[in-house]
């Protein structure tokens, strides 16, 4: 069943929210990835001012997903987006432990069923390993 749209405050709202998709409990993960990429910089990771903008934002971040990947029976195409090649986080995140970046990495996958789980993350180095930043 579709759920609704109106969840989670837009700068942390998931891909599979924002295009009116099903969803589960996958968009947790991405809003707690926003959350500790927020954290770490200091200032919002994805600050859009619309659902149409805020996928922009998403997609300059982790890249234009692939088209095998774009859900089916959505109303924006794929098309819509230019071909954003995705950034280096470091490099957005600056003077973040490597741990860090690879657990929001892994965080904000744009295809849920490929995000890492809760448990996932509560089972990464970032959390398991000295330096526990």
């Amino acid at each position: 069943m579709k759920l609704t749209g109106v969840v989670v405050t837009l700068w942390y709202r998931p891909p599979e929210v924002l295009l009116g998709t099903m969803y589960n409990t996958a968009v947790d993960v991405w809003s707690a990835g926003c959350v500790l990429a927020q954290l770490h910089a200091r200032s919002p990771l994805l600050p859009g001012a619309s659902d149409s903008d805020q996928l922009h934002c998403i997609f300059r971040l982790i890249g234009r997903p692939p088209r095998h990947e774009w859900p089916e029976n959505v109303s924006i195409m794929l098309d819509s987006f230019p071909d954003y090649q995705a950034q280096d986080l470091g490099k957005v995140i600056p003077r973040t432990h490597p741990h860090a970046l690879d657990l929001i990495k892994g965080m904000l996958v744009f295809d849920p069923a490929k995000r890492l789980t809760a448990l996932d993350c509560l089972q990464h180095p970032y959390f398991t390993e000295e330096p526990l930043t």
